[in-house]
């Protein structure tokens, strides 16, 4: 999804933990980020702790990002649901300045099962995010799956910075024929999801603390009516995370 998913909704790619409040079915969707809803059986709340290790050598952001499943969902409270290894260039577009771009390929290492107890394949993805300085910062990523679905999912997002510090986005999704078939078996390429997020960032010397809440709602009626999701597909995300700058 749209962030990816902890990394549902975020313009970054970085996960935060957060808690999931939603009316959710029992059948349990195990998909990659950013493709990957969140499933949550109503009314408990569920919680997915994420640690990102990230660093810069010159343009080439380089890291790696591990989840935990805390939710005991089919018996595997404290399993680490994946690993996942990424490697990018970014930088400006010559002579468009006002343009930057960053694009990389992720290895996802993933050690979860699904609700029916099949292991969740790994797989490789191709990532590419263009930005542009104007108003509401408009940005358009691209991810490919390269080994499993041999689709893409396509990401618009705007996000406006609000006087009293927070930041407002919001994030509309799109998958290819291929990729709806590999992961929900429709056919035709359709808007799958849409993502609006409050954030709060707070930095105290070299921490940034930032609360955030996200709304997010399927859009495909199609979807809605395949077993990850039920009539139901409406999600609310509250999230915190914490980095430390060395």
């Amino acid at each position: 999804m749209c962030d990816r998913q902890g990394y549902i909704g975020d313009a970054d790619r970085d996960p935060y933990p957060c808690i999931v409040l939603g009316k959710r079915p029992d059948h349990l969707a195990a998909i990659r980020r950013p493709f990957q809803p969140i499933p949550v059986p109503w009314p408990r709340p569920d919680r997915w702790p994420s640690t990102s290790v990230k660093h810069r050598i010159y343009c080439w952001p380089i890291g790696s990002r591990a989840n935990q499943d805390l939710t005991n969902i089919n018996d595997r409270c404290g399993d680490m649901t994946e690993i996942d290894y990424y490697v990018g260039w970014s930088g400006q577009v010559p002579h468009l300045l006002a343009i930057n771009y960053e694009l990389g390929v992720t290895i996802y290492d993933f050690h979860g099962r699904s609700a029916d107890g099949s292991r969740v394949l790994d797989t490789t993805e191709f990532y590419c995010t263009v930005t542009w300085k104007a108003p509401l910062n408009p940005s358009l990523s691209a991810f490919v799956d390269l080994d499993e679905a041999d689709g893409c999912y396509l990401c618009l997002g705007l996000e406006h910075s609000l006087p009293i510090g927070t930041s407002l986005s919001a994030n509309l999704g799109w998958g290819s024929s291929p990729y709806n078939h590999c992961y929900w078996g429709l056919r035709g390429g359709l808007f799958n999801d849409l993502t609006v997020r409050l954030s709060y960032p707070i930095s105290a010397g070299r921490w940034t603390i930032c609360p955030s809440l996200s709304y997010v709602t399927i859009l495909s009626s199609q979807l809605r009516s395949t077993q990850a999701y039920g009539p139901d597909g409406d999600l609310l995300i509250a999230g915190l995370s914490a980095q430390y700058t060395l």
